[in-house]
């Protein structure tokens, strides 16, 4: 997981925009560490147990479920700083979900986040206009 430091190209990895803003970027070229695989592990075991949603239980959850759990965690792991969480998801989401190329969440009144998986397209770091001076005589 990188939070600085935004890559010119996306190709190889999954960005993590919160409200529109490049928040962090997983980058799926760099192996990860045992003691990351270790932690995505205890998550997916932990996940593959059943959880509950809105009041809604889910003894067994299928990967989808597992992922889109996984990816709730982030934004409230980055709002309390808690970097180790967030990379943990974010590595079970990504490992989940192998064609994922972005998440994207939105916030919505009272704190909660819609969250979008995108497969279609790699994040494009908005383009700047190149402004143009007039030469003077």
């Amino acid at each position: 997981m990188k939070k600085t430091n935004s890559p010119t190209s996306f190709e190889d990895k999954v960005a993590v925009l919160i409200d529109g803003g490049l928040e962090l970027y997983w980058d799926r070229t760099v192996v990860m560490a045992p003691a990351q695989r270790e932690a995505v592990s205890r998550l997916e075991k932990k996940l593959r147990e059943g959880f509950d949603v809105d009041g809604v239980r889910y003894d067994r959850p299928d990967s989808l479920k597992r992922a889109q759990l996984a990816a709730s965690l982030i934004p409230q792991a980055l709002q309390r700083g808690d970097d180790s969480l967030a990379a943990t998801a974010l590595a079970l989401t990504c490992t989940s979900l192998p064609d994922l190329k972005q998440v994207q969440y939105r916030r919505r009144q009272g704190g909660s986040w819609d969250i979008a998986f995108v497969s279609d397209r790699c994040y494009a770091p908005e383009e700047r206009p190149i402004q143009l001076i007039p030469r003077t005589p």
